[in-house]
């Protein structure tokens, strides 16, 4: 019988080997290899690994020696690299070969791209540059949270994973097609200092971004006097004329809210924090973002 590692991260992963147990997939996986992820609050590292151990399934975290047999190794969520003889398979949270390379569910909705999808392809030298075995996207409407995309992200990762378990168990032939690397972009890595606001931008890039970056990450911050704010939620609100334009400075106060300047646009801060978590209070009108 065909045996299959699982090399799993994030809530995706998580969902993916319910959802292979659930429909009865258990004995094709070999073992699960997680790893704790201190970018995000929630990693699901101890949740993989109670359903792991719950369902007598090897479970091993990314520091321990591992001794895996495997046929196929899928790897969801995997940010290093896999020294293994099986035949590597990841999936990528894009349509490839848009948006090879790091974040691209952060940075498509930063973009504002209107569909979103999920690529299974074979592991190559060069990252995301390997034969596809399948793919499937989905449309999305803006205002749209990052939590939200995720997700509906995942349900197109079970789609693709159970799909790919039906084929291993029929004794399918699992063959992969050549991409387009002329139609290739690339995503870059994201850090903490991607996270700050361009007040530059217009309005509804803003918006985007805060809701792009906003749980289970770490959110969108600006700089306020000697301070860094987190803010949770915004609204794009009518623009005015401005006769001296000055991106990041506050125009009105709607009930202790600041609405501030953008390169096009106007933002109003509905819920910002602190450092300890609390609610932000703006007690100045005079603030400038930055």
């Amino acid at each position: 019988m065909i045996k299959v590692a699982l090399y799993l991260m994030t809530e995706k992963g998580h969902q993916v080997l319910n959802s292979l147990i659930d429909n009865g997939y258990k004995e094709l996986i070999t073992a699960v290899v997680s790893s704790r992820d201190s970018n995000v609050e929630e990693d699901y590292f101890e949740s993989i690994k109670e359903v792991s151990i719950s369902n007598k399934i090897s479970f091993y975290s990314r520091s321990q020696n591992q001794n895996i047999k495997s046929d196929f190794l899928i790897a969801i969520g995997w940010r290093w690299l896999i020294k293994d003889d099986s035949s590597i398979i990841t999936v990528h949270d894009s349509l490839l070969p848009k948006y090879r390379g790091f974040a691209p569910v952060v940075n498509a909705l930063i973009n504002g791209e209107k569909e979103l999808g999920a690529t299974m392809l074979f592991a190559s030298e060069n990252y995301d540059q390997g034969n596809i075995i399948s793919q499937k996207s989905f449309s999305i409407k803006y205002p749209i949270l990052v939590k939200e995309a995720i997700e509906m992200m995942s349900d197109i990762y079970i789609i693709l994973c159970l799909d790919f378990f039906r084929r291993v168990k029929n004794d399918e032939n699992i063959k992969g097609k050549t991409q387009n690397h002329k139609s290739a972009t690339y995503s870059l890595w994201r850090d903490n200092e991607d996270l700050f606001i361009d007040w530059h931008w217009n309005a509804d890039k803003i918006e985007r971004f805060v809701n792009a970056v906003g749980y289970p990450y770490k959110g969108a911050k600006t700089r306020l006097l000697n301070s860094i704010v987190t803010i949770d939620k915004v609204e794009v609100i009518e623009d005015v004329h401005i006769e001296n334009r000055t991106p990041g400075k506050q125009i009105f106060s709607f009930k202790g809210t600041p609405c501030v300047v953008c390169g096009k646009g106007i933002i109003k801060i509905v819920s910002a924090k602190n450092d300890f978590g609390e609610p932000f209070l703006f007690k100045k009108f005079r603030n400038r973002f930055f």
